[in-house]
């Protein structure tokens, strides 16, 4: 079975992160709000991993989040023009594994990082720094991305 790769001209992965942020009110809840609107508009092209989708479900259990709220989640995923869900290969998932050993990330974050690198994606955006060590592909903040 062959899955569609997504090759788009300045298009972004996101880390499970930016949604969380806005989702739990976190600290940077109003940045990562804006970047996600531009995305909702179409305005940035972004792809998330069907992985971090599940992620995203798991923690907002995690935090005594209802059904209701959840499925409020992921039917609000359909309205984003700009977003792009990509199921992850197993190809993907076994690079992402060299990935953990190379730059010692977790495989969430050595997922991500494969991924967005399969796809042609022009950077990953996340809060995380962890993705500090990783010097062979772009990872930028919401903020940076919104000043571009």
């Amino acid at each position: 079975m062959r899955l569609q790769k997504y090759e788009v001209k300045n298009m972004y992965e996101l880390d499970t992160n930016i949604f969380l942020e806005v989702l739990l009110q976190q600290e940077h809840t109003e940045i990562c709000s804006k970047l996600l609107t531009k995305i909702r508009t179409g305005e940035i092209t972004a792809m998330l991993l069907d992985f971090s989708v599940d992620g995203i479900v798991i923690i907002l259990e995690r935090y005594h989040k209802t059904p209701e709220e959840i499925r409020r989640f992921l039917l609000s995923l359909l309205g984003y023009s700009g977003l792009r869900i990509y199921p992850a290969r197993m190809t993907d998932k076994i690079r992402a594994t060299m990935k953990m050993t190379r730059y010692k990330l977790d495989f969430d974050d050595s997922l991500v990082l494969q991924c967005a690198i399969s796809n042609g994606c022009t950077a990953l955006i996340s809060l995380d720094r962890d993705f500090s060590k990783v010097k062979e592909f772009t990872c930028l903040t919401p903020t940076e991305v919104l000043e571009k």
